[in-house]
């Protein structure tokens, strides 16, 4: 599971994607960050390595790598 802060300051659903380092998609959800602005992802069906995260907003988009171990 990974659990992130959203710095966007929003409680809309979010639409999230994961995608490859050579930038397959391979997992689209949308979240709801709850009033701490957190919002959680189940990422237990994706294999260890590393993967981009990108979250998608009405201020902006947002990126981060993340490694699954």
């Amino acid at each position: 599971i990974y659990t992130a802060l959203n710095t966007l300051s929003l409680h809309d659903a979010l639409p999230i994607f994961i995608s490859s380092t050579v930038g397959e998609r391979l997992m689209k959800a949308t979240v709801t960050p709850d009033k701490n602005n957190v919002a959680t992802l189940d990422l237990s069906k994706l294999n260890p390595g590393t993967y981009k995260l990108t979250v998608y907003t009405s201020k902006g988009n947002h990126t981060q790598m993340f490694i699954k171990r």
